[in-house]
């Protein structure tokens, strides 16, 4: 009898094993059978605005996560829009691993990233990427607790670029490959980041050193496309994390922008400015390193080099221009406070372009170098082609102040011809070159003073119209009549030497102008005729005025004004106006 309740008790124990070990299994399936839905609940945790959805999901015991159709939605008015869609997503584990956080390889597969106007840029969502546990001691609650530690990362699909109102482009579709290695310290690991957009092929290596010297190169093919190939690390460090860019290079950019948006963005863009500016750029290479300081200050130093950027304005029209060619590199030291710059510091700068043309003016061939201290600018040499002639100088710039310490320019073999073009050829020309030197100085008030002394290489013709102080010297000297004839005269001067000297007198300039005369010729020479000079019958025959000893005042016209004429280029308030009608 007593054996029956032992029996029971047995039986009993049996059972409750047997549930134990079914509630077990069940336990251990239901990942496995409720996938998709606990995933849901997973993304729900991390995005709780729903932001991030998910098709469906799949668990293999061998260690590996499938998930399908992945949309991470735009937020706010565009939630409607896939920011981000995934068409499969592999994660491949150890189970022993799981506990601790550890992902062996992540490969994402059929990934399209949506860049649209007034959407958050996708290069934002690196931002995920690059979060780390923060440097402050854990508290209670955090304590032991792992960041997530992924050994691979692989992401592969396209960037749909879509048409923005105001830049002339249609769809595009880039290629995206992405690549992250974690490596170092279990809780402060570093990330090693590979990412390739665009037509990767046509990045080159290095971009060469150049001159803008060399022989003109054609213009980028049709079917040249853009390229960006980047190799970015973070590191931990004391007080955040360092980033340091081993290598951004890009090729083949190209950008056509409406005049009429660019004016959204800045006042100084002329009013009667409209059209497409074609903006293309050859290479861009970028390294450095962003360090955490003290406080809220972050360090950045690197080198920048960018080659063959091309500005084109719409053809025809009164501000027309076009840059071809220009290369600049730099090396750049800043502190930023808050992401706004404290103080910046810019080493060996180099800058070059072909042809930088404006109106009918243009300076060819500008090799400069340049460095910014503070906020000085300062270029330390420059040489450049204009007026068929060569420039060579030096400036320095106040950056806040606008004012300019020091400019002194030498200038050789200068076309006068083409440099008093843009002034007034009907009442001064000449032809012959000119060499000599400007000296001019900027306050912050804005005032300019200087001097700017031209010496005729040689022969030359100087041509005179009706200049009032001209005149009045003459009459003033030989009388109405000869003086007419003198005008005459100086309408057609051939000269053996010639000099001219504009200086600043504040608001207003002085001219002069020396000329000595060439002999005369018999060809020159006009058979007498009668003139009535003073009350008197008399014969004369040519007047010729031998030298030219003149001080010329500018009443009303500044230096800056009158050098502002001869080289085509405006102030930018003068070009800068309201539209009619508003």
């Amino acid at each position: 009898m007593r054996d029956a309740p032992e029996k029971r008790h047995v039986h009993s124990l049996r059972w409750i094993a047997a549930a134990l070990l079914l509630l077990l299994a069940a336990m251990l399936m239901v990942p496995f059978l409720l996938t998709t839905p606990l995933v849901r609940l997973a993304l729900g945790q991390v995005f709780p605005a729903g932001r991030l959805s998910v098709g469906r999901a799949a668990l293999y015991p061998s260690g590996t996560l499938v998930l399908h159709d992945l949309v991470l939605h735009d937020p706010a008015a565009l939630a409607q829009q896939p920011l981000v869609t995934v068409r499969q997503v592999d994660a491949a584990f150890g189970w022993a691993a799981v506990f601790s956080r550890q992902i062996r390889r992540i490969h994402a597969d059929g990934v399209i990233v949506y860049a649209r106007p007034n959407s958050p840029s996708p290069l934002g969502l690196l931002d995920l990427l690059f979060e780390r546990s923060t440097s402050s001691p854990p508290t209670e609650s955090t304590r032991g607790t792992l960041p997530i530690w992924i050994d691979t990362l692989n992401v592969q699909g396209i960037i749909h670029l879509e048409p923005i109102k105001g830049f002339v482009s249609a769809r595009a579709d880039w290629p995206l490959a992405l690549h992250m290695t974690m490596s170092g310290d279990r809780m402060d690991p570093s990330r090693q980041f590979r990412i390739a957009i665009g037509e990767t092929l046509q990045v080159p290596e290095e971009i060469p050193e150049k001159t803008a010297g060399a022989a003109p190169e054609p213009a980028p093919s049709a079917e040249a496309a853009f390229g960006l190939l980047t190799h970015v690390e973070t590191q931990p460090a004391a007080g955040g994390t360092r980033v340091v860019v081993h290598r951004l290079a890009a090729s083949q950019a190209a950008l056509t922008i409406e005049a009429d948006l660019l004016r959204h963005y800045t006042t100084t863009l002329p009013a009667d400015l409209h059209g497409p500016i074609e903006v293309d750029l050859g290479a861009l290479e970028v390294s450095g390193v962003i360090s955490p300081g003290r406080g809220d200050v972050i360090e950045v130093s690197g080198h920048i080099r960018l080659q063959d950027l091309r500005l084109r304005s719409p053809a025809g029209g009164k501000h027309q221009f076009a840059l071809d060619r220009l290369t600049a590199a730099a090396s750049v030291e800043s502190r930023l406070h808050s992401w706004v710059p404290a103080a910046l510091e810019v080493r060996d700068g180099v800058m070059q372009w072909a042809t930088l043309s404006y109106h009918s003016n243009a300076v060819n061939n500008l090799d400069a170098s340049w460095r910014l201290d503070g906020q000085t600018l300062i270029i330390d040499r420059f040489v450049a082609e204009i007026f068929d002639g060569h420039m060579s100088g030096l400036l320095a710039w106040d950056l806040g102040t606008h004012a300019m310490p020091r400019c002194d320019v030498q200038m050789q073999s200068i076309n006068m011809h083409a440099a008093l073009a843009n002034i007034s050829p009907e009442h001064l020309d000449t032809e012959g070159n000119a060499s000599g030197s400007l000296h001019v100085v900027l306050s912050a008030e804005g005032e300019l003073s200087g001097a700017l002394d031209l010496t005729f290489d040689g022969p030359g013709i100087l041509r005179i119209g009706e200049i009032e102080a001209v005149e009045r010297m003459l009459v003033g000297n030989v009388g109405l009549a000869l003086a007419t004839q003198a005008l005459q005269d100086l309408q057609q001067y051939p000269f053996q030497e010639g000099r001219l000297h504009l200086k600043s007198m504040g608001q207003h300039s002085e001219l002069q102008i020396t000329f000595v005369r060439q002999l005369r010729s018999e060809a020159d020479a006009t058979p007498p005729h009668q003139e009535i000079i003073n009350g008197q019958e008399v014969w004369v025959g040519s007047v010729v005025v031998p030298t030219i000893d003149l001080t010329v005042p500018i009443t009303g016209k500044s230096l800056a004004e009158i050098l502002s004429i001869v080289s085509g280029v405006r102030p930018l308030h003068e070009g800068v106006s309201e539209p009619h009608g508003k």
